[in-house]
């Protein structure tokens, strides 16, 4: 990590330089990139020279050092807060608590005391800088897997039997396993537009008897591919998949569950690596087959139109 950013805020500039000279501020992980006199100069520089750290006296003119706490943690709730004192005062201290100050130090400023509280926030920071990026990591491949997942609950809402949501699954979360709590976690982080997936496949599986109770028929099989149908004496549907990440031609004998020649079938639903949903895009069945281009990660559900 290279060195965090720093301001000191004081209305005495004796006390400003003293512990600018004082500290070894390389060595605790920090460097001071400015000093204000009081919480407003404070707040006008902050922007400018963005810190993570602000160490502030509290008695200042203008503006005091728990105001200006309290108005960074509303706009930059990330930087942290240190506040030294020439009071001794509970009332104060206890403001500080119920701002989230980070540390609580008397004057006059121990050099060690100082030094060994920058290097215990540089250790937050570093840690919380790692849950970030750990935090990104896990995002981006969450998202990379949206796709087989979209795929699988394809597969969970077109197969025989009844389709079980873990709970979480369709939020796109972790869930509690206590049946008396069956909510995702963490709050806030939902994916609504996988809930909304779920939301339309559940919505064909009510609206389609074959998807419910039909038959199955294997039609396609192959690396990366698959291919079923699934119909009754009312409809036929075909359901294709491609878990490669290149695209994929198929072509699917839908002959096999008594889709006639020269008909067709629409596009009921798709899937692929940024979206999904309803389609209605035909393909006429020649020699008793369908033939689609499937994009990498991607889905199709497809209806037999008794009439062209």
């Amino acid at each position: 990590m290279g060195l965090y950013k720093i301001m000191l805020v004081d209305d005495e500039e004796e006390v400003r330089k003293s512990i600018i000279k004082k500290i070894d501020w390389a060595d605790a992980g920090f460097e001071v990139v400015g000093d204000a006199e009081n919480g407003e100069e404070a707040l006008e520089k902050l922007e400018a020279l963005e810190p993570d750290v602000v160490v502030t006296d509290i008695r200042m003119p203008y503006m005091d050092g728990l105001t200006l706490t309290e108005k960074i943690h509303q706009r930059h709730p990330s930087i942290k807060v240190v506040i030294f004192s020439g009071y001794d005062d509970f009332e104060y201290a206890q403001r500080a608590i119920k701002l989230n100050v980070t540390e609580y130090i008397l004057k006059p400023v121990n050099v060690e005391e100082m030094t060994a509280i920058l290097k215990k926030i540089r250790k937050n920071l570093d840690e919380e800088i790692e849950m970030r990026r750990d935090v990104d990591l896990l995002r981006e491949r969450y998202v990379a897997s949206l796709p087989v997942m979209r795929e699988a609950v394809a597969i969970q809402m077109t197969w025989v039997g009844a389709p079980t949501i873990y709970y979480g699954d369709e939020a796109g979360l972790c869930g509690f396993t206590d049946p008396d709590n069956r909510r995702p976690f963490p709050w806030g982080m939902e994916d609504i537009s996988l809930i909304e997936y779920h939301h339309d496949l559940i919505r064909l599986r009510k609206e389609h008897s074959a998807l419910r109770c039909g038959s199955t028929m294997f039609l396609v099989e192959g690396y990366g591919l698959l291919a079923y149908g699934r119909f009754d004496q009312e409809e036929k549907l075909a359901v294709a998949l491609n878990n490669l990440d290149m695209a994929q031609s198929i072509v699917i004998p839908v002959w096999r569950m008594g889709v006639r020649e020269g008909r067709s079938m629409s596009k009921l639903y798709v899937t692929y690596e940024t979206g999904f949903g309803y389609s209605g895009e035909r393909h006429i069945v020649q020699q008793g087959c369908v033939s689609i281009q499937l994009p990498p990660r991607s889905g199709v559900i497809l209806k037999y139109e008794t009439v062209i």
